[in-house]
């Protein structure tokens, strides 16, 4: 095999020159028609050095800053320096994918990965982007301000904005928005039109579509089946999981509403709301507090593993006092009220204490008020 050039050169002495002496026979000497042989003597020359035309301009050699290794094929060059990226130069190529590049000039973008980010998009309206995985970004051609790692990270987006997508197929889908945050395989999977939403886990959100603005899921798979209900938050494994389209949902804790598909329910405690489906507007504080029934709505149990009973009605603690306790009925007057069970002193209450307790008299429970100075007022 030999190296062809289009214009002759001096051959290569393939016997070891004195020192101090050319490796190329005297210009009057040699045979213009020959050429060097691949197998040829360098005389100086260092293993795996890769040959360039130095100052002189002569053959040259930087063995410690251009190397070749020729045992695993590495070319190792200390420094690499590439052309502004445009269309067709300043780019990496593997294969015929596009592997490291900062496309349009200008525009302070990196992009890193096979396929990763586009050499179509728009210079000026394409800027500060970073895309580091396959196909992250790939389509992007007005946007700014993105930060995608990942395979397939913010992959759809064409004209999207201050987007953050980490994980394998964050944001995968959306081409449209602002101010969307993705954390985690396959968080917010599936829109395409999204904004200012945040979504932190694996499958968190990962079925929504749109018009869900506003939404914050932290935990594998909070929220995972909702599709278009805006303002939720659901943080803890599992918050929240069943709802679908409603919105305005507050689920803080593990498998916090883990049923629930109403609106308006808020639930703060591991498991607490577990029990309600259709039910809206309830309220749980405390670990597995809960309803009894299902759909019951307007209702709220407050205290660990309190259970409320009814509509309309509030649990206190596991027992002690309640509006609405399973079985009980409301007061006679008025639209609602605290009921206690039958026979409990609930405190003695001196002068300068305001407050209300249960007495029974006859075998009927009545509900008193004390009022600050110390005197009573039956209320039912």
């Amino acid at each position: 095999m030999e190296l062809k050039f289009k214009t002759p050169i001096l051959p290569i002495n393939t016997s070891t020159a004195a020192p101090g002496k050319s490796m190329f026979p005297a210009a009057e000497d040699h045979d213009h028609g020959a050429q060097p042989a691949i197998g040829g003597t360098i005389t100086g020359g260092t293993v795996g050095s890769v040959l360039f035309i130095g100052t002189g301009p002569v053959i040259a050699q930087d063995n410690t800053k251009l190397f070749w290794d020729d045992i695993n094929f590495i070319l190792k060059p200390t420094n690499i320096s590439l052309p502004a990226t445009t269309s067709t130069t300043g780019i990496i190529y593997s294969a015929s994918n596009t592997l490291l590049h900062t496309y349009p000039t200008g525009g302070n973008n990196i992009f890193i990965g096979e396929g990763c980010g586009n050499l179509t998009g728009t210079a000026g309206s394409m800027v500060e982007n970073v895309g580091v995985g396959y196909q992250a970004l790939m389509n992007l051609t007005v946007g700014n301000s993105h930060v995608a790692l990942g395979r397939f990270a913010l992959r759809g987006a064409t004209t999207a904005t201050s987007c953050v997508a980490i994980g394998d197929k964050a944001l995968q889908s959306l081409q449209i928005g602002t101010g969307n945050i993705a954390i985690g395989e396959s968080c917010i999977l599936s829109a395409t039109a999204l904004s200012n939403v945040i979504g932190i886990g694996v499958a968190s959100l990962s079925v929504i579509t749109s018009g869900a603005v506003r939404t914050i899921s932290i935990g594998n798979t909070a929220l995972a089946n909702l599709t278009s209900g805006p303002n939720c938050t659901a943080v803890g494994f599992a918050a929240l999981n069943a709802m679908i389209d409603q919105g305005y949902g507050t689920a803080v804790g593990e498998s916090a509403l883990l049923r629930a598909t109403g609106i308006e329910n808020t639930a703060f405690g591991r498991m607490a709301g577990q029990t309600l489906t259709t039910g809206a507007r309830c309220t749980f504080l405390g670990a597995n507090a809960d309803v009894s029934s299902a759909t019951i709505s307007d209702a709220a149990a407050i205290g660990e593993s309190a259970v409320v009973g009814q509509s309309l009605y509030m649990m206190l603690g596991r027992s002690t006092i309640c509006v609405g306790i399973a079985g009980a009925a409301r007061p006679t007057t008025g639209s609602g009220g605290l009921i206690f069970p039958a026979g409990t002193a609930l405190a003695t209450m001196a002068n300068g204490t305001a407050g209300l307790y249960a007495q029974t008299t006859a075998g009927v429970t009545h509900l008193i008020a004390i009022a600050s100075d110390g005197t009573t007022v039956q209320l039912v």
